[in-house]
Formats: structure tokens, C-alpha cells, sequence
């Protein structure tokens, strides 16, 4: 059988540095191809490094980090290149790299991807379709629910539909886990119901809180997210460590005989909550890329007295910030006596001072 079909005469057109126009017939494609950093492209930007938006109205973007169409509605934005494309309600995802944390924002809804151990997805918009190549097997989790173990040989194309959403009506949240379910129902109000829990005084719900507003890019959210670490910041200092693991009271607590009672000296509160609710505010701020955050973070670098989980995650933020006036602040402590905040400046000064990339970096921090 042959089926005759009329052909169509095409043009390729410069449209400026490496973009082009394909006009086949009356249809034109627009594309960018071996693009290298941020430009101008479809009446915004993307650094994508290769990318198609079709007469039909696909876009496809390759190597993205970030890309901001105003008049499409559609926003991007990636720790690590990933490759998307949107086409309605069918959201496509190629290899996600390790450590990936992906923010799309569309005209119908939020879509957040965390892509670890396990793949977690969260979508606001119901009926949405979301496809992800997975080369290797692993669990998955779609706005809370676990979805089996997928990908691997014979099973990499993985789909998943957005479910009708949960109602979250007027949720208690009494804990940092009713927080995370709370998020996990991605409700309108997810912004403003967070807000409450920062401004709650429960470090719990603050750190809960703090934690969610970094994964899902809840830009608003930084004014009380730098003041409640500038508030933890003017706190006295933890005790330096003084002792190795064998001769600690955790250590010592595991042997049978030992004194389990709770340790007078210690503030029950305070000492709970130690470092979570810095840590989870440092890496927020962080994810956020907002310099707001500069001079607080540059201060607690430069006290260096943060207990290690914490301060580790500071030349992280800086570097995420692209804060080259840090630099001095973090050259400091090139020498710092804990490896994992040792680790985490040399590698922020090497991102600052252009010696490994972004790409690089991130596939190298702890994924905090």
C-alpha cells in the first residue's frame, strides 16, 4: 500500500546566535542548539543547552537548568541539566542525573521532582501525565503514594497520572510529619499554610517547613526563612567537641549497664534540637537562590562555631548562591579540623573560583 502526500517546501532561517527558525509550509519550529549559558529565546531565557517549541506547541528543552517563558506560563528550574519536555498535559522527563531537585511551573499547576534513592514526584495539577526514563530499578512516590518499584531493562519508560487531588481542607498540623503530608497534597494554600508554621515557634514545624519551602520553590517564603536563621544564628554557640566517638556519652549510652537517664546538664529543648533547625534553614535558603541570605550565612561561616551538619551545608549555600564575596570568608577555613565542613569549603571555593562546574559541583555536595 502507498499513500501519496502533497510535500511542503521548507526554509531554515538564522534567528540570532545559534537559533534558528524551520518554517514547513506555514508552520515554523523554533530551535536553539549548542547553546552554552543563559540567553534570550522565546520572548525569555533558558540555558538549556538544545531546545525545539513545534508549530504544535511542544516545547523541548535539553541540558536545562533554568528557563523562564513568561507568555508560555512555563518556568524550569534544576540543580543539575535535565532534559523536559511539555506538551499539554504530558510532562516528559529523560535520565534524571543523581541528586536531581526539578521545580516546573505550568499555566495548570506545580510539578517538583526529587530524584535520589527513590523518585518522588509531587504535581498540583490532576489528570497530568508524568513520564520519566529510569534506566535502573528503584522506588517510586507520586504525591505521597508509594507507586512500586519501577525502571530497569524492559521497564525503563515509566508513567504515572496525576491522581484527582486530596482536599486538605482545614488539616490540623500538629507535627513535622502532618507538614509533610500536607505538602504532599500540594494544596493552593501550600504557601501561606507553611508561613504559619515558620512564624509557629515550633522548631519542629519550623524545620519541617523550612525543608518543604526549599524543595518546592516557594520564593516568598525567604524573608521569614532569613530572619528565623538570624534569630538561630544569635544563639550561644554549641560546645566544641572535645572528646573522640569511643569516649562520648552516645557511645558510652549504647553499653548495657550504662545510665540511660536523661543528661541534667543538658536543656531537654535545646538539646533535641541542636542543629536541625539551622541545618534546614541553611539549605533552604540555599535551594532558593535568594542573596538575601548572603550576610547571615557569611557570619555563621565566619564564627565556624556550628555543630558540623550545619556548617557543612553553609559553603554549600554560598556556592549555590553564586556569592563570589565569599570567598575570603570560606578561604578561611580551607584547613577547618571536621572533614565534612573541610569537604564542602573546598569544594564551594572550587565552584566559586570557576574550577569545576555547576554540573560538577552539585554531583559532589552532600545532596542535603
Amino acid at each position: 500500500m502507498h499513500r501519496l502526500a502533497a510535500t511542503a517546501p521548507v526554509a531554515l532561517t538564522a534567528a540570532g546566535v545559534n537559533q534558528w527558525t524551520v518554517g514547513v509550509g506555514s508552520k515554523n519550529q523554533q530551535i536553539l542548539l549548542a547553546n552554552d549559558g543563559l540567553v534570550d529565546w522565546q520572548a525569555g531565557q533558558t540555558d538549556a543547552r538544545h531546545a525545539l517549541y513545534s508549530a504544535s506547541g511542544e516545547l523541548a528543552l535539553a541540558g536545562v537548568c533554568r528557563a523562564d517563558f513568561p507568555k508560555l506560563g512555563v518556568q524550569v528550574k534544576s540543580n543539575l541539566p535535565v532534559d523536559v519536555s511539555i506538551t499539554g498535559t504530558i510532562i516528559r522527563f529523560g535520565l534524571l542525573p543523581a541528586n536531581a531537585q526539578i521545580n516546573v511551573h505550568l499555566p495548570g499547576g506545580r510539578i517538583v521532582v526529587s530524584s535520589r534513592s527513590v523518585l518522588q514526584a509531587t504535581c498540583s495539577a490532576p489528570g497530568m501525565t508524568l513520564t520519566f526514563r529510569q534506566d535502573e530499578a528503584r522506588a517510586g512516590f507520586l504525591n505521597g503514594q508509594a507507586m512500586g518499584r519501577r525502571g530497569g531493562p524492559g521497564d525503563r519508560l515509566v508513567e504515572w497520572c496525576v491522581p484527582p487531588a486530596t482536599v486538605a481542607g482545614d488539616r490540623q498540623i500538629r507535627t513535622a510529619d502532618d507538614v509533610y503530608r500536607l505538602a504532599d497534597s500540594f494544596p493552593v494554600d501550600l504557601a501561606a499554610r507553611l508561613e504559619v508554621c515558620l512564624q509557629s515557634g515550633d522548631w519542629r514545624l519550623q524545620m519541617a517547613a523550612a525543608e518543604v519551602a526549599g524543595q518546592f520553590d516557594l520564593q516568598g517564603a525567604v524573608p521569614v526563612l532569613v530572619q528565623l536563621l538570624e534569630e538561630e544564628a544569635a544563639q550561644p554557640a554549641h560546645p566544641p567537641l572535645t572528646r573522640s566517638w569511643s569516649e562520648s556519652k552516645m557511645n558510652i549510652a549504647l553499653e548495657a549497664d550504662a545510665d540511660k537517664s536523661m543528661d541534667p546538664t543538658i536543656d531537654p529543648v535545646a538539646g533535641t534540637k541542636r542543629y536541625r533547625l539551622t541545618q534546614a534553614l541553611v539549605t533552604a535558603l540555599g535551594r532558593l537562590g535568594d542573596r538575601r541570605a548572603v550576610a547571615t550565612l557569611e557570619r555563621i561561616m565566619t564564627r565556624g562555631t556550628d555543630f558540623f551538619p550545619a556548617l557543612a551545608q553553609v559553603p554549600v549555600a554560598l556556592a549555590r548562591l553564586g556569592s563570589s564575596s565569599s570567598i575570603a570568608v570560606l578561604q578561611r577555613h580551607w584547613d577547618y579540623g571536621e572533614i565534612n565542613v573541610r569537604v564542602h569549603v573546598r569544594l564551594a571555593l572550587a565552584f566559586l573560583n570557576g574550577e569545576i562546574s555547576r554540573t560538577e559541583f552539585e554531583s559532589r555536595v552532600n545532596p542535603a
